[in-house]
C-alpha cells in the first residue's frame, strides 16, 4: 500500500499531498495496532515473519522509512 501511495504520488504530482496524507493515516493505524501488541514474542513474529515475497516487516520499514513503526517497547527488543 505504501509503495503504491509513493508512485501514484510520484506520477501525478496533483495527488502528492493526497498520498502523503493516506500514508500518515495508515502509519498512525499501524502504529495503535502495534502499541496493543502484549508480548515480545507477539511483536517479533509481526516483524520477522515473511511475506510471499520472502519480505518481514523490517525490510519494508527500512525500505519506505517508516521507523515509526518501531516506536513500542517490543519492537525495540526486537530489533
Amino acid at each position: 500500500m505504501i509503495e503504491m501511495l509513493e508512485v501514484v504520488g510520484q506520477k501525478f504530482n496533483s495527488l502528492i499531498v493526497r498520498c502523503q496524507t493516506i500514508r500518515q493515516r495508515i502509519i498512525a493505524i499501524v502504529r495503535e495496532y502495534l502499541h496493543q501488541v502484549e508480548r515480545e514474542s507477539e511483536m517479533k513474529y509481526l516483524l520477522l515473519e515473511k511475506d510471499a515475497e520472502h519480505r518481514d516487516a523490517l525490510d519494508l520499514i527500512s525500505r519506505y522509512k517508516i521507523a515509526e513503526f518501531l516506536e513500542s517497547q517490543f519492537a525495540e527488543n526486537v530489533v
